[in-house]
């Protein structure tokens, strides 16, 4: 019965003449995508074939029945599986987890290889890879018949590579190069030609390609630079029908891309590029990148600062926005699906934040610049250094004078900044995250030199040495204010040595030095001037408190308050200058009367009379009596 069923099944269906046959719709299948997902999830991330191709022969069976191919109950009667047959991607996963079973399977067997090297082992891992690469290059046949180009390029890369494999693992070297050599040329195309997401992966075949590429040309004794491509005979048909397909891939991409392009698909930052998958991502950062342009062209048209700041903001909350969706994707488990996604999510994670980290100290700059110049104005309308000292605290409006505390809270801010930059660069890694940690030791200026970035950081800790020691100053507390203006001349020192240990020194920073070091010299001698004001005003205190003390001196009438006085007609509210009277803060003492207490020191000392006359003593008894009298009553 199962034999009538396959045969009937086999048989070509009767079509009258005057119907017309439309063509089937070509299938589509991410091969790549569904490799590289299933090893990531079954067994792979961890190196372990055998639970990969448990599942491969799991899966297997179950495409079996999904889509009606079981070869019957009884006897095995195998179906065929061709072009005709062929009506949806599972037909088309057959042969492709088939050829993941076998390899996996020899793949398993080359571990064991390595513990136990034994000829029949290695014999039958050849087998198991050329069965791998029979039905990968079965998937490629009928993937060209059937399928959309980009699926057939996939298809015939990854039997190309199968072969290779197999040709490797026979020591056939220079055969093994030609046909990875073919499979790394198409992959590349595939690369150039793809999505975002699909050149993440290819990029990442291309590695593993390298390894088994470089070792077939050390053993032909060539060198990494020379071409494989004259051994996989270009003039060949096969390669002018991939050629062919290519051609035809890139103009239906080319199409799509002009249709629907929305957002960025990559962003780059300090030589890295990241790709963006995330269609919430990429609108959210070509929204940022075009307030970017926005910023640096308010920043040549000298616009006012408030506008630069508006933009700067709006540029920083939405390079927030999409690290958030990043981090996100991350936690959620979005990316779970292969280990490349969670790298690729991370490795854009870094590149958003470093740009939103150097912009943000961008901003810290020019907001910097605009309260040292409102500062500065502020302290030089000033008469005197005294009135400075002495101003009282008025609330800095929007525009108006600034205070010291403001330079250095901005200071303070950016090198908050300047640290997570130091963090990301730690995570960027490699040659353009050392150059990152080198300008985040000093004041995160690009493209300077290393003794440069020291003499920028030296600069740096001076002047914010010397607004923190002016804000001392206006708070009253010249003693601290004179010892770090002490600190901010020692800082100055360091940074003129550092400026001269250059080449090229940087004469605007070295004139900046001069004249702090000039406001540095002055300030001090202000300070040093308060502190011996102090000192005399707190000597003339004690002076005058020492010559009110005497016999004949009246003590002054002690104020009077609200809760002591109730009975009386008097105002304690206050008014112009003079204090309210409530109560008295903190509260005066008062005596309070202790009930008394005798010590008696003499009971240790006295001795008692003796009481033993008025006790009663009783009669000694012999042995023999107390044991004849017992029970007797007393």
């Amino acid at each position: 019965m199962a034999a009538t069923e396959a045969q009937s099944s086999a048989e070509p269906m009767n079509v009258d003449e005057g119907d017309e046959v439309t063509p089937a719709p070509l299938l589509s299948l991410s091969l790549l995508q569904t490799v590289k997902t299933a090893q990531a999830q079954h067994g792979l991330r961890h190196s372990d074939y055998t639970r990969y191709r448990q599942y491969c022969t799991r899966k297997l069976h179950r495409l079996y029945k999904a889509v009606k191919m079981t070869h019957g109950r009884g006897k095995y009667i195998p179906r065929k599986l061709d072009a005709n047959t062929v009506t949806e991607v599972g037909h088309l996963l057959i042969p492709l987890v088939g050829a993941e079973r076998c390899w996996s399977q020899a793949m398993e067997m080359r571990a064991q290889l390595e513990k136990e090297p034994l000829s029949y082992k290695r014999q039958h891992m050849i087998r198991r890879l050329a069965k791998a690469a029979q039905l990968a290059g079965q998937l490629s046949d009928l993937a060209s018949k059937c399928c959309v180009d980009g699926t057939a390029l996939e298809t015939e890369a990854y039997a190309l590579f199968m072969a290779g494999n197999l040709l490797f693992e026979k020591q056939q070297w220079e055969a093994a190069l030609a046909k990875l050599a073919r499979a790394k040329s198409v992959y590349q195309e595939l690369a150039r030609l793809g999505s975002p997401e699909q050149q993440a992966l290819l990029h990442k075949q291309l590695d593993d390609l390298a390894a088994p590429i470089s070792f077939c040309k050390y053993k032909l004794k060539m060198s990494n630079d020379d071409d494989a491509g004259g051994l996989s005979v270009p003039d060949s048909p096969s390669a002018k029908v991939i050629q062919s397909k290519l051609e035809s891939l890139a103009a239906q991409q080319g199409t799509q891309q002009g249709a629907s392009a929305k957002g960025v698909s990559t962003i780059a930052w300090r030589g890295t590029t990241s790709v963006v998958a995330a269609e919430r991502v990429r609108i959210t950062l070509a929204n940022a990148l075009d307030l970017s342009k926005q910023v640096d062209e308010a920043k040549a048209a000298n616009k006012p600062l408030d506008q630069v700041l508006e933009l700067y903001d709006a540029l920083i909350a939405a390079f927030n926005e999409a690290k958030g969706y990043v981090r996100h994707s991350i936690s959620g488990g979005r990316a779970n699906e292969a280990s490349s996604g969670v790298d690729e999510l991370k490795a854009l994670d870094v590149t958003v934040t470093g740009l939103q980290l150097e912009r943000t100290i961008e901003r810290g700059q020019a907001q910097v610049a605009d309260t040292r110049d409102r500062y500065d104005a502020s302290a030089q309308s000033e008469p005197t250094v005294q009135k400075a000292v002495k101003k009282r605290k008025v609330k800095a409006e929007k525009g108006g004078p600034a205070k010291a505390e403001d330079v250095v809270r901005l200071y303070d801010s950016m090198m908050s900044a300047v640290k997570e930059l130091s963090e990301n660069a730690a995570r960027l890694g490699g040659a353009a995250g050392e150059i990152l940690l080198e300008e985040c030791t000093a004041k995160a200026r690009p493209a300077c030199s290393p003794l440069e970035f020291i003499a920028h950081r030296a600069t740096f800790q001076a002047l914010r040495c010397f607004y923190a020691a002016r804000s001392y100053l206006v708070a009253g507390k010249p003693l601290e204010a004179q010892g770090l203006f002490q600190r901010t001349a020692q800082r100055v020192q360091q940074a003129e040595a550092a400026w001269d240990d250059l080449e090229r020194p940087s004469t605007e920073d070295l004139a900046e030095l001069e004249a702090l070091k000039a406001q540095t010299q002055a300030w001090r001698c202000a300070a040093h001037a308060e502190c011996v004001a102090q000192q005399m005003l707190t000597q003339q205190e004690a002076q005058e408190g020492i010559d009110q003390l005497g016999l004949d001196v009246k003590p002054a009438a002690a104020a009077r308050y609200l809760v002591d006085n109730l009975d009386r007609w008097e105002s304690f509210a206050g008014g112009e200058g003079r204090p309210t009277r409530l109560c008295r803060v903190p509260p005066q003492p008062a005596s309070v009367a202790v009930r008394p207490f005798m010590l008696d020191s003499a009971l240790n000392y006295i001795q008692a009379p003796s009481l033993e006359h008025r006790t009663a003593k009783e009669e000694a008894k012999s042995t023999f009596s107390r044991i004849f009298t017992w029970g007797a009553k007393k």
